[in-house]
């Protein structure tokens, strides 16, 4: 289960990144007052920030295929983790590797002996939490 804020997010980043794809030149424009730290290497880094995104804009189908293997990837990982998991034949099922919604701070303990929650720094923050007994 995806939080609404986490998938909220990752939308606003692409909106964000759309017109660095779609307009490299002007992106690379609105980078410039940075040469003012060390115009030789900036200068260079925002050329090349700026040939990167102008191939990428010129193939579209790259930008998905990374996003795909990316996907990918990560379901890779799940089956990875899963797959150890079962072998030591720890109680941990797969819903505990979503993504859930819920407040409080640092890592806490929980009042069951074995109940381990991981929790964000900020009110309504995404968690991952895990339950798991040590026997």
């Amino acid at each position: 289960m995806i939080s609404r804020y986490g998938l909220l997010l990752g939308m606003l980043c692409a909106v964000a990144a759309a017109p660095a794809v779609i307009a490299p030149v002007a992106f690379s424009r609105l980078l410039q007052p940075l040469t003012v730290f060390h115009p030789e290497w900036v200068g260079g880094r925002i050329e090349k920030l700026t040939d990167v995104l102008s191939r990428f804009r010129e193939r579209p189908g790259a930008i998905a295929t990374c996003f795909i293997v990316a996907v990918l990837v990560q379901g890779s990982m799940i089956i990875y983790y899963l797959a150890v998991i079962y072998a030591l034949h720890l109680p941990v099922g797969a819903s505990t590797f979503t993504i859930k919604q819920s407040g409080g701070h640092a890592l806490t303990r929980g009042s069951d002996a074995g109940k381990l929650r991981m929790q964000g720094a900020a009110s309504n923050a995404v968690s991952f939490s895990a339950s798991f007994s040590v026997s």
